[in-house]
């Protein structure tokens, strides 16, 4: 026990001074929406995440790309994640031509989806005598193609109806307005924001349209909102609900003060957004997401207590039983789990480690973030010196033989947990196979930012999950930008969109300009998660090796520590054969290990020497 005491005590002593493990939890202010870079700490920032559903990226984009190669200390909303990961120096998209003409990529869309509705089809034509059921027949029709997906097919037909003159008619009915709502319906689900916008925002201002409780203008406000977050398009949208009246129903009201907190927030005005949150009441489908959002803007201004508080709302697991009912979209849970997450990292902030275990454990089996939660909860353990709660996390991690963003921090975390607990050959085994496999991985990552085709392979693996080779380590290790993704959707539409166009066809030179804008912008967004990876992966690198020599010390010094009990009489004489013995030789000393009692060379019977 004597013995084992020294030892820890010694390894404490170098293993602080030698290595800080996690980044420190440290909450900074948030950067500027137009430099993108999140939270971070210490010099490190977090990637924002709104959807942990891929991080809430289906409804939530990231309001900032991810900064920094270290893992986050909030990995909340984010930028633009939905939705995650982590990440320093957050990659603006690719410059262009000062000289060039502005682009607008949806109003370019827009006017191609235009051009394409128009198209002269016979299934298209409007009946020669208008009814209203030949109206209520069209959108049900239109509804069994949205249905079944195809959005296309219903944006031809709509579009053929709601255009003609004789639709006026029919336009202040419910018909007419459920038709329009279709059309600006599909054209969000295809990507066309401008389009989706107009039609929209015709809900909203044709006469009556807030009669009767208002159901399409309450759908047209819902996927404005649901537009605008995926999209970015705050300001845009802001405008269009100018025109929802102030005694519009509470739940609406909700949507358009949600959405003016996060444009509020991606203006830079966290305080705004702060106020805007909280106008969202829990009859609000976002409430959860407005809750934990000033739960953010509160701890990264320092009011940890206030944030506190506010993470409890969503986070308590007994707020059924006890608390009022919230009406909750699909992504309640993981804003809880986030929530979860977040009240650890502010307890660990705060250095109540017990406190922060007690969060981290709060998040379920099933939750996308668990690996995050135990890992994190290993590094508060560490900190706190309880070694063996370490163990035991990172077993647990281990055990849940999945990828995740932190596997190479929580293997390093794993050897130095090894070094606490004087295992040094465990511990340096660790190191040389981290080496041994990440070091290729960095190098891999290197080369991979000069091939622009293998780099958008990874980074696509990287986002969809999937198996991408040889390099699918790499792709389980990055940390990617959300606005990487709204990208490749916007690049996705467009080539669906200009499909079967000739190079003579209208508008082809804008069309080019966008597409080569888009991949100029994924190419450097592909190149900050790499470089990011490279600089993360380097710094772990350094510390692996820079561990090596903790192990060697350490064994030699537990070696002397051994020696010296013999010495004093602590441990009996006989203890000195189990000792290394090697280490301690002279230069003109040779040391020969014992091999049994038959050498190699002796005479064994009559069978000669061997």
């Amino acid at each position: 026990m004597k013995k084992r005491a020294v030892c820890l005590g010694l390894l404490a002593a170098s293993t602080a001074a030698a290595f800080v493990l996690a980044a420190p939890l440290v909450l900074a202010a948030p950067a500027s929406p137009a430099s993108p870079g999140a939270p971070g700490s210490s010099g490190a920032a977090a990637e924002r995440v709104d959807h942990p559903a891929t991080q809430l990226a289906s409804k939530l984009s990231p309001l900032n790309p991810p900064a920094s190669e270290m893992p986050p200390p909030f990995s909340a909303i984010g930028a633009g994640a939905a939705d995650g990961g982590v990440a320093g120096d957050g990659g603006a998209p690719g410059e262009r031509d000062p000289n060039a003409e502005a682009v607008d990529h949806d109003q370019v869309l827009f006017e191609i989806a235009k051009d394409r509705a128009r198209a002269p089809s016979a299934a298209n034509q409007p009946p020669a005598q208008w009814r209203l059921d030949d109206v209520k027949t069209r959108v049900a029709e239109a509804e069994e193609l949205l249905y079944s997906g195809k959005v296309n097919e219903a944006i031809v037909r709509l579009s053929a109806m709601i255009e003609h003159p004789r639709f006026e008619a029919f336009a202040e009915d419910d018909a007419g307005r459920a038709a329009v709502y279709l059309l600006g319906d599909a054209y969000a689900t295809a990507g066309i924001y401008e389009a989706a916008r107009t039609n929209l925002r015709r809900v909203l201002t044709t006469r009556g349209a807030w009669n009767n409780r208002g159901t399409y203008a309450r759908r047209a406000v819902r996927r404005l909102v649901e537009m605008a977050i995926e999209g970015q398009l705050f300001a845009k949208v802001s405008d269009d609900l100018r025109a929802v009246p102030a005694q519009a129903p509470e739940e609406t009201r909700g949507e358009i003060a949600y959405l003016t907190g996060r444009a509020r927030e991606a203006a830079g005005d966290p305080e705004g957004a702060f106020a805007a949150y909280g106008q969202v009441t829990q009859r609000s489908r976002f409430w959860a997401q407005a809750t934990y959002l000033q739960g953010l803007i509160a701890v990264e201004k320092g009011r940890y207590k206030e944030g506190e508080n506010l993470f409890c709302k969503v986070a308590d697991p007994m707020r059924q039983s006890h608390t009022t009912r919230v009406f909750a979209d699909e992504h309640y849970f993981a804003v809880r789990d986030l929530a979860r997450l977040a009240l650890g990292r502010v307890a660990h902030e705060q250095f109540r480690f017990d406190d922060s275990r007690y969060y981290y454990y709060l998040v379920p089996r099933d939750s996308d973030r668990l690996a995050e939660a135990l890992y994190e909860a290993a590094t508060g353990r560490y900190e706190k010196k309880d070694y063996q709660g370490a163990r035991e996390l990172l077993d647990e991690l281990r055990a849940l033989r999945v990828h995740h963003a932190y596997e190479d921090e929580a293997w390093i975390l794993d050897a130095y947990v090894d070094l606490a607990q004087c295992k040094f050959p465990e511990a340096d085994q660790k190191l040389i196979t981290f080496i041994r496999r990440y070091e290729p991985v960095r190098d891999t990552a290197r080369r991979t930012m000069t091939d622009e085709r293998a780099m958008q392979s990874i980074v696509t693996a990287a986002r969809s999950g999937t198996d991408a080779g040889p390099a699918a380590t790499i792709a389980a290790l990055l940390r990617i930008n959300p606005t990487y993704g709204m990208l490749t959707r916007k690049r996705a539409v467009l080539d669906r969109e200009t499909r079967g166009l000739t190079a003579s066809a209208p508008l082809q030179s804008r069309i080019d300009t966008v597409r080569r804008e888009i991949a100029q912008a994924e190419t450097e967004l592909a190149k900050d998660a790499l470089g990011r990876l490279d600089r993360r992966l380097s710094r772990l690198l350094r510390r692996a090796r820079l561990a090596r020599i903790e192990s060697v010390l350490g064994r030699k010094r537990a070696l002397e520590v051994e020696i010296e009990a013999i010495q004093s009489g602590i441990l009996p004489r006989g203890a000195l054969d189990s000792l290394d013995a090697a280490r301690y030789l002279q230069d003109n000393e040779e040391y020969w290990p014992f091999e049994g009692d038959d050498w190699p060379d002796e005479f064994v019977g009559g069978e000669g020497p061997r």
